[in-house]
C-alpha cells in the first residue's frame, strides 16, 4: 500500500510538470544548497546509506525548485533498489561535454539500472504493455531535466550506476532573475 502511495504521488507530481513543461526555468539554483538540503534530508530518511557531495560553492544552474526533487528521486532509487549492506551515493561536479552547461554526476554501488529501463526512458526503447519501465521516478527526472533545457544519461558499470545530469549554466547576464530577485520585487 506504501509503494502504490508512493507511486500515486510521483505520477500526481508528473502529471504537474508534464503540464508547466512549456514554461521556461529560468531561477539562478545553487548547486551545492540543493544538493546540501537534499543530502541533509537523505541522511535523516536513510540512516544506514552514506551520501557524500563534492560540489564547490557558486556553481549555480538554471532551473528551479523542482531540481531538489531531481536529487531526491536519484537518492530514493540508489538506495531503495540497491543491493549493497551499505548504499552509497556520491554527488561530484565533472568535466562537462558541452559549453555553458555543468555536468553532475550522481553514482550509487548499486546493481546498476536494466538496460531496457535505461533504453525506455531515454526514449530509445518503445514501451508496450508487457515492456515498460519497473518505476515513474526516473521519468519524473528525465522530464525534469529535458524541461531545464538539460539532457540525462546513464553509465552503468559493476560499481554500480551513474545518472548524469547536464544542465544549463546559470550566466546570470540575460536578464533572467535570480529566486532572490523575484522575492525582492514581490
Amino acid at each position: 500500500a506504501k509503494t502504490l502511495r508512493e507511486m500515486a504521488e510521483t505520477a500526481n507530481d508528473m502529471a504537474r510538470i508534464v503540464g508547466q513543461r512549456s514554461s521556461s526555468a529560468d531561477y539562478e539554483i545553487d548547486l551545492a544548497d540543493t544538493v546540501a538540503e537534499v543530502r541533509a534530508e537523505a541522511s535523516e530518511t536513510y540512516p544506514e546509506a552514506e551520501i557524500v557531495a563534492d560540489i564547490p560553492s557558486n556553481r549555480p544552474v538554471r532551473a528551479d525548485s523542482k531540481l531538489t526533487r531531481v536529487f531526491r528521486e536519484l537518492v530514493d532509487n540508489a538506495v531503495e533498489y540497491g543491493d549493497a549492506e551499505s548504499p552509497r551515493v556520491c554527488f561530484e561536479l565533472r568535466d562537462g561535454s558541452a559549453e555553458n552547461f555543468v555536468t553532475l554526476a550522481v553514482s550509487d554501488n548499486g546493481p546498476g539500472i536494466p538496460a531496457a529501463d535505461r533504453e525506455r526512458i531515454l526514449g530509445e526503447r518503445e514501451i508496450t504493455q508487457l515492456d515498460h519501465a519497473q518505476g515513474i521516478g526516473l521519468w519524473l527526472v528525465e522530464w525534469l531535466v529535458e524541461s531545464y533545457g538539460g539532457v540525462l544519461s546513464f553509465d552503468v558499470d559493476e560499481g554500480g550506476t551513474t545518472v548524469l545530469l547536464e544542465l544549463p549554466a546559470y550566466g546570470g547576464d540575460d536578464g533572467t532573475e535570480t529566486d532572490d530577485e523575484r522575492l525582492d520585487a514581490a
